[in-house]
């Protein structure tokens, strides 16, 4: 996956229902991060999903962040034996965050 490309929808167990429920719009409220050092995709897929939104009618600031990728030093093969696959060496997460937004005068 690009970077900066948001993900729409997606058959992984993800942010994706959070997403949708709070109102968060991915073209609008999501950035795909690239890859740090070392990080890589399982399989084809990447997954470094920040999304950000702040309702001031709600009184909230939403956060999820989406991750599905493999780690520096992680592998889908023994690297001593390649034709023997690892077995959950990478990092799948998802994370909602939602907070009160303060409002002066209350």
């Amino acid at each position: 996956m690009a970077a900066s490309l948001p993900i729409i929808n997606t058959s992984l167990d993800t942010a994706v229902p959070h997403v949708a429920r709070h109102g968060i719009e991915a073209a609008r409220d999501c950035i795909s991060l690239p890859a740090a050092a070392g990080e890589s995709a399982v399989g084809s897929l990447f997954v470094k999903l920040d999304c950000e939104l702040v309702d001031k009618t709600r009184g909230v600031k939403v956060l999820v962040q989406t991750r599905y990728f493999r780690k520096p030093g992680q592998s889908g093969v023994n690297p001593q034996l390649p034709t023997q696959q690892t077995v959950g060496q990478f990092e799948s997460s998802a994370r909602l965050e939602i907070q009160e937004l303060v409002i002066s005068g209350r």
